[in-house]
């Protein structure tokens, strides 16, 4: 499964440097270890898309453990 998420800077930018390699989410698209994010850099000031190339990451882990995050949030391991 290919999901097309919005990502703001900075951690755009860190995901593409390769530092940051994980994602919190709301996980309200039943995320799976093995779907891909398609993350597509957004412009909250602007109220749109401002890049069009997109970042291709694979989930490799996913914690879902409410004592560690907040309920419904998981967060994924990516590379």
């Amino acid at each position: 499964m290919v999901h097309e998420l919005k990502t703001i800077s900075p951690y755009y930018e860190e995901i593409e440097k390769g530092n940051k390699r994980f994602e919190i989410r709301l996980n309200d698209r039943d995320y799976k270890v093995g779907d891909i994010l398609a993350l597509r850099h957004w412009s909250d000031f602007r109220g749109c898309f401002t890049r069009e190339q997109r970042i291709y990451v694979k989930v490799t882990y996913i914690l879902d453990d409410e004592r560690f995050l907040q309920p419904g949030y998981v967060c994924m391991s990516i590379e």
